[in-house]
């Protein structure tokens, strides 16, 4: 039993940091800021060094969004650890 409430805090700790870690950014809001991006890439006749900044940003932002999908799944597959440790002390 002392074992279960170890996990159950260390799952806890692990909610905690996934929810208050990182950016405030939502998934959908770096997803449009990198449409809006893209369009402007595409669009645009800018310097060589501008296009390339904005490339380096673009790249940037969808390292972001893959990070803030996998804080959802972790954090998504924690509660589910959490649930099923509340239900073994039921």
């Amino acid at each position: 039993m002392g074992n279960l409430k170890w996990v159950y805090i260390k799952l806890l700790i692990a909610r905690f940091h996934l929810l208050t870690a990182g950016t405030d950014d939502s998934g959908e809001s770096l997803q449009r800021k990198i449409v809006l991006l893209e369009k402007d890439l595409q669009d645009s006749q800018e310097t060589p060094a501008l296009r390339q900044s904005k490339a380096a940003t673009l790249d940037i932002l969808r390292r972001r969004l893959a990070n803030v999908e996998r804080r959802e799944q972790s954090l998504e597959e924690v509660e589910s650890d959490l649930t099923r440790v509340d239900l073994k002390w039921i």
